[in-house]
């Protein structure tokens, strides 16, 4: 047996309101056979699980590794040019000192040699944030989505064991 509620905006006419047409009922078991009283009994409906695509935990753990394949990509272009902003600014910080004669920072003075190898400026910030973003919410994904299927899937086994058999029908 089914039914179905139309929501209406007058008495006596049926027609959508509030973008919901009808809800359907939920189904109900009449034992058939017995003239006695009928006992209804509902069915069991299983919660319906969130979509992976629906957790917040999802987007940001696939916009940090998105973050991280894009600083493994560009970290070529990135150090080339660093490179050369680094040496044009070295090179200002020169000038300067020699127009002044003060040390224009405090720095301390050492030769061009020196700072070939490293830089002022790098991607390590970067790194690990995206790195501990990437962690955090790969583990709170997990612990949501994994252990939660697996323990809906222990206590599924446990109340099939435990539920009562179905309803026979007799004539």
């Amino acid at each position: 047996m089914m039914a179905t509620v139309f929501k209406t905006a007058e008495p006596g006419v049926n027609r959508p309101v509030g973008g919901f047409d009808s809800h359907t009922l939920p189904l109900f078991v009449i034992p058939r056979g017995s003239h006695k009283t009928a006992v209804l009994k509902e069915p069991k409906v299983q919660q319906q699980r969130k979509k992976l695509s629906e957790s917040v935990w999802f987007w940001i753990y696939l916009f940090s590794t998105a973050g991280l394949i894009s600083l493994v990509i560009l970290q070529g272009k990135f150090d080339t040019r660093q490179d050369l902003e680094e040496i044009n600014f070295r090179a200002r910080m020169q000038t300067y000192e020699d127009d002044t004669g003060n040390s224009a920072t405090d720095m301390p003075t050492r030769t061009t040699d020196e700072f070939t190898n490293e830089q002022i400026v790098t991607l390590t910030p970067l790194y690990i944030l995206f790195g501990l973003i990437f962690i955090v919410s790969w583990v709170v994904l997990w612990k949501q989505h994994i252990l939660r299927k697996s323990a809906e899937n222990q206590s599924d086994e446990q109340s099939s064991t435990n539920s009562d058999p179905p309803l026979s029908i007799n004539h």
